[in-house]
């Protein structure tokens, strides 16, 4: 019986934990709110960088390497859950507007190299690790208004796969 009634507390607790909006949502919301209309020059965006390598030389199926691109900016994402950008991004009234910018570089040094330098700049983001090899194979930053980030990704061309 009292393991009953323990087990029926614990339940009210969680339902009401569940019913109770988190900090998260609440900040979800305010800042959909604030940012229902984006301008030009603060649309948010988010950089992937894949190596071209992959299905250039390595002869990846185009599946593995959009997985690769996938698992970045979705580690993207969550390492930044909490940054304003990113919940701007993710609102609910955003979800279908979101902008990714899909770039190449030759290979992995290039990559690596790249992610050095906006480590450098201050840009954050994830250089996506392929396991078990332990090899980096993409790149994703959070999202940021164009404005801030373009610059460190001019010279990179877009990601123009062909499809065979």
């Amino acid at each position: 019986m009292r393991q009953m009634q323990t087990v029926n507390s614990l339940k009210l607790r969680i339902s009401r934990q569940l019913l109770r909006p988190s900090m998260t949502s609440q900040k979800v919301h305010s800042v959909a709110l604030e940012s229902t209309e984006p301008s030009t020059s603060s649309l948010l965006v988010q950089y992937v960088v894949l190596r071209k390598d992959l299905w250039a030389e390595q002869v990846w199926p185009l599946g593995s390497v959009v997985a690769q691109a996938c698992h970045a900016s979705l580690a993207a994402m969550w390492l930044y859950k909490d940054d304003e950008s990113t919940l701007a991004y993710c609102a609910p009234n955003n979800i279908d507007n979101m902008h990714k910018v899909v770039l190449e570089v030759k290979g992995e040094v290039q990559l690596s190299n790249l992610s050095t330098k906006l480590l450098e700049a201050g840009v954050k983001h994830k250089l996506w690790i392929e396991q078990p090899e332990g090899f980096p194979t993409c790149l994703a930053t959070k999202p940021y208004p164009k404005d801030e980030i373009a610059s460190h990704f001019k010279k990179l061309n877009l990601c123009k796969a062909a499809l065979t």
